[in-house]
């Protein structure tokens, strides 16, 4: 009996808490390769646009950087740290 089996059987167990831990974290690096692709695209525009005022060379790209930054670290706290995945390890222990 595979995990699909499992959730439309009513069982509402391990099989289930697992299926949604993985389509979390399936989320979270979908969520992580698109910060990595726009920031950098947003660094290659912000070198371009040679502004001025810079921090580290760039001129407004670091912000957003920094903000989503924030959101992808409380998205990552989440997924990695939650209580479906506490309560999946423990049901491996059992």
């Amino acid at each position: 009996m595979d995990d699909r089996e499992i959730g439309m059987s009513g069982d509402t167990g391990h099989g289930d808490r697992a299926l949604r831990q993985n389509k979390k974290v399936r989320d979270f690096f979908y969520h992580l390769m698109t910060y990595l692709f726009v920031n950098a695209l947003l660094i290659v525009i912000d070198l371009q646009a040679d502004g001025g005022r810079q921090v580290l060379g760039l001129d407004w790209a670091y912000w957003v950087i920094l903000g989503w930054g924030i959101g992808l670290a409380g998205h990552a706290i989440s997924v990695f740290f939650s209580d479906d995945r506490a309560a999946l390890r423990a049901d491996r222990g059992r």
